[in-house]
């Protein structure tokens, strides 16, 4: 039963560090990200 737990608390904490990870990425690929020269008018559904 501890060795279950255990196994449960690591995949846990690999999947957390995951979550975060991808989330810095997208933070980091969307903060590089600029506004087009000429954008299109947009209507107010944005």
């Amino acid at each position: 039963m501890a060795g279950a737990l255990r196994i449960s608390a690591f995949f846990l904490l690999v999947l957390a560090t995951l979550f975060a990870g991808g989330f810095g990425w997208f933070a980091n690929t969307v903060s590089r990200l600029a506004t087009p020269i000429n954008p299109e008018k947009a209507d107010a559904i944005i």
